[in-house]
């Protein structure tokens, strides 16, 4: 071989070499311009995304294409088992094929084998070794495993799996699923302040609504005592026998209007904290309906409105209540019902219904009043909202004889729901579930139970 020959494939072979480390570097640079890419996506995707879940899946989706990752997971942690969020990203067919099984348990038991090995950089963990695994968890050769931290708080972690033998993990990839776990935990932290926040002002909206409720509500009352008392005290007042018996009757009224909402106020308390004690009895749902309305016929009658109790088999049923207390529930719904009904009826209601295969007693309370409008519908249970604010100013309230019935209901174990169509009327519908009622056949076993 001449030296020319010789020269020339030495040149040759220098020439693959410089061919291999131009190849690796474009390689290297691309793989580096993808990583800033995704960061910049992410980072521009951090304040336009719905929500910090949203930014998780729209980014590790892209972040298995850019890590050698067949597969990234997230498992939201520590939390309940209602609240916990999984997701699996990649390609699913390294399941069957290296790691059979794999899903948010195994992740589970991933992170309780590993996380005391983390700390304040990820966890990357490789094997050559083949049929091994760099955990308990059988098929993982290759893993990144770190913590989602928001405000020192751990709310989830991320493992970014593969069972390749070449796609190893390095610290350029663990930065980079560091860099934007980060981001995504600056996006949580933006959520919890904007709830936070919400929050923050539905309170506020709250107090200023029962400030404004109650100086009005407790304003109107307090007049007319001092009114009419000034009036009786005054020695030269002219009026005669009636005309003052009728300002003692004014004071009289006044007063029960301020008990009653002293007392609204003081029964929601009590409701709200829990702390009310509710007993079970058997008692005939007929005569507890009876008493409500004859209670209620006087307000009924006094706006020319009929109140009528169906007379129906269903109300003989005996139910298992604390008497009291669904007394107190029926007689808010129907007052209600006629408080805000100009003209027209209010009709108490029951019967047997099946609900999903499910059969409750059912006690209605109907009227024709002016109804609740669509977008109102679910505020009507919150303490200090009515319907429209016209109606407030008319028929006055706190705006507590609803979400005092839902309290009860609840303590009571039943279901109010309600149906409503503006200018029409209102339904208020309560359930008995089937073991809280029995039928007639059965009502004086139980009754005679409880009288021994």
């Amino acid at each position: 071989m001449s030296q020319r020959d010789a020269i020339t494939k030495s040149e040759l072979e220098n020439m693959h070499i410089k061919d291999q480390e131009a190849e690796q570097l474009t390689s290297g640079l691309v793989d580096a311009y993808e990583q800033l890419a995704l960061l910049y996506r992410v980072a521009e995707h951090v304040g336009e995304s719905a929500s910090a879940w949203s930014l998780t899946k729209s980014t590790l989706e892209q972040l298995v294409g850019v890590l050698p990752a067949e597969t990234i997971t997230y498992v939201s942690w520590p939390t309940n088992s209602e609240g916990r969020v999984s997701q699996l990203f990649g390609n699913p067919a390294f399941l069957t094929a290296g790691c059979p099984n794999f899903g948010e348990d195994s992740f589970r038991r991933v992170v309780e084998e590993l996380s005391d090995q983390v700390g304040q950089i990820p966890l990357v963990l490789n094997t050559e070794e083949e049929n091994t695994s760099v955990c308990q968890v059988p098929g993982i050769r290759n893993l990144i495993l770190l913590p989602m931290v928001v405000e020192n708080e751990t709310v989830g972690w991320v493992g970014a799996i593969n069972h390749a033998e070449q796609e190893w993990f390095g610290t350029v990839q663990a930065k980079l699923l560091n860099a934007v776990v980060k981001l995504i935990a600056a996006r949580e932290l933006t959520d919890r302040a904007n709830h936070m926040r919400h929050i923050a002002e539905s309170a506020n909206r709250l107090k200023s609504n029962l400030l404004a409720n109650v100086s009005h509500e407790f304003r109107t009352p307090l007049n007319g005592i001092m009114s009419f008392s000034r009036v009786l005290l005054d020695e030269n007042d002219t009026a005669t026998r009636e005309e003052r018996r009728d300002y003692a009757e004014t004071i009289y009224g006044c007063s029960e209007r301020l008990l009653e909402l002293v007392e609204n106020i003081l029964e929601y308390s009590d409701l709200d904290s829990g702390n009310t004690p509710v007993q079970r009895i058997p008692c005939v749902l007929r005569e507890i309906i009876a008493v409500v309305v004859s209670e209620s016929r006087i307000q009924a009658e006094h706006k020319s409105i009929e109140l009528t109790a169906a007379d129906i088999t269903a109300a003989n049923a005996t139910v298992f209540a604390d008497p009291v207390r669904l007394r107190q529930l029926l007689t808010i719904l129907i007052r209600n019902a006629v408080k805000f009904t100009n003209q027209g009826t209010v009709c108490v209601d029951c019967e047997i219904v099946f609900t999903n295969s499910k059969r409750q007693l059912c006690v209605t309370v109907s009227d024709t009043g002016v109804g609740i409008p669509p977008d109102r519908i679910d505020d009507i249970f919150d303490p200090f909202i009515q319907a429209d604010d016209y109606l407030s100013r008319r028929h006055g309230g706190l705006g507590l004889g609803l979400p005092i019935c839902r309290r009860l209901a609840d303590s009571l174990g039943l279901t109010l729901a309600v149906e409503s169509k503006v200018g029409r009327g209102s339904t208020f519908s309560v359930l008995f579930d089937e073991h809280a009622f029995s039928d007639t056949s059965e009502s004086q076993r139980f009754l005679d139970a409880a009288q021994c």
